[in-house]
């Protein structure tokens, strides 16, 4: 082997890079306790030949930052929120290839607030019927760091809840309450607090006078998004009185005797429905139409109340040929052929029931009969071997007339 040196000549021996990348926090930042309000920066740790030329940073699935200098190294986040925690990664890249780091996790730590759907709540109730009154948050930390206090509000006073009268476990409390008097119809609020602070507004929980719901409203009707010629419905929910609701579509022919929007005592739809549909939501499927045949539809909401009044009615309602027919698979169908199929479907299974019963006795008494009739013949066939005491004395009474007898003859001779 040959080394040769030429003074003027002088040999490239940096070798081309493609970026090796990794994510950093603050040396001066504890990662476990990072709340709500700080601030924290992130660094992009970047080995490459030539340097990276492009930098993107990633919250999740969601782009943070692009940046085309060297200030992209770094990633400031200002006043933290608990919608910054997660996985943060760093990508960078030049003419050799990009690259991406493994996530850093923040994790942030916040004061409770309402959990969404729980700011507001409104809890329908009759005098002197007791009832839950409940506020979940959300919190970090949360489990048995939360503790929990309510206050009720009623008129211009605001009382504290006995504290034994709040039931708490992780991040639900609960406590039930019967209002006796008009004067007890008020407001719950429900205040939690953490390491980090209490919350700032409370969950609301409102007592009022339990009733019917209101009626849907927005109704609008138009071809299925799936393209499969069938019709939906959909509505906006009205107030629910304070009790859970749940909704109810009643189809009929349009023209009919029964067409009328009178039924069962707290239902308010039409007498004889060809099928009704019952949801949690006012948004219903329509199927079974038939083609050319005009029909009305009725539309309303029930709690433990009753219907809400009046029903809404759509009249006019036609499908084309291509809609397809109702089936019993279909979620919430009810039919008056299958009722009457299911009504006497019930009454041959009670008859059958019934016979099935009756045949069972009757063999049961068969073998009580037998069993007594083998027990009296084994009885009479044990004292037909057995001598009977009577039979004995009627044979010695015998034996001693004839001995007598033969005394009395050999005395006269």
């Amino acid at each position: 082997m040959y080394l040769v040196h030429h003074p003027h000549l002088r040999i490239q021996e940096d070798s081309l890079d493609a970026p090796v990348v990794s994510v950093t926090l603050g040396s001066d930042v504890n990662p476990e306790s990072l709340k709500e309000g700080d601030d924290v920066r992130l660094t992009c740790e970047i080995k490459a030949n030539p340097d990276a030329d492009k930098i993107i940073w990633y919250h999740g699935i969601e782009v943070v930052s692009r940046n085309n200098s060297t200030l992209g190294r770094t990633l400031h986040l200002q006043g933290l929120r608990r919608q910054d925690a997660g996985e943060y990664v760093c990508v960078a890249s030049n003419k050799e290839g990009s690259a991406r780091s493994r996530a850093l996790s923040l994790s942030i730590q916040f004061a409770p607030v309402c959990k969404p759907g729980m700011e507001e709540v409104a809890v329908g109730a009759m005098r002197h019927e007791s009832l839950e009154a409940r506020c979940e948050v959300l919190a970090s930390p949360g489990g048995p760091h939360l503790k929990f206090s309510w206050t009720y509000s009623k008129g211009k006073d605001v009382l504290p809840v006995p504290q034994h009268r709040v039931v708490s476990k992780d991040h639900v409390s609960t406590i039930q309450f019967t209002p006796v008097a008009e004067s007890d119809f008020g407001t719950f609020a429900c205040w939690a607090t953490n390491p980090v602070g209490r919350q700032s507004k409370p969950c609301l929980v409102t007592i009022v006078h339990a009733k019917r719901p209101d009626p849907p409203r927005g109704c609008q009707l138009q071809n299925s998004s799936s393209g499969s010629g069938r019709l939906e419905l959909s509505c906006e929910p009205g107030n629910n009185g304070g009790l859970a609701q749940h909704f109810i579509l009643e189809v009929n022919e349009a023209g009919r005797q029964d067409d009328q929007a009178q039924g069962s005592p707290g239902v308010r739809g039409f007498s004889n429905p060809l099928y009704r549909l019952t949801g949690f939501t006012p948004r219903f499927t329509l199927r079974g139409l038939q083609p050319g045949t005009e029909y009305r539809l009725a539309v309303f909401a029930k709690n433990a109340m009753g219907a809400s009044q009046p029903p809404v009615l759509i009249p006019g309602v036609r499908v084309s040929a291509s809609t397809a027919r109702l089936t019993k698979n279909d979620p919430g169908y009810h039919d008056s052929s299958m009722a009457r199929a299911a009504f006497w479907t019930n009454i041959v299974t009670n008859v059958i029931v019934a016979g099935i019963a009756v045949v069972t006795c009757i063999i049961i008494m068969t073998i009580i009969v037998v069993i007594i009739c083998w027990r009296r013949r084994s009885r009479d066939r044990h004292l037909s071997r057995t001598p009977h005491p009577l039979n004995n004395l009627a044979d010695q009474d015998l034996k001693r007339s004839t001995e007598s007898l033969e005394e009395d003859q050999g005395g006269g001779i």
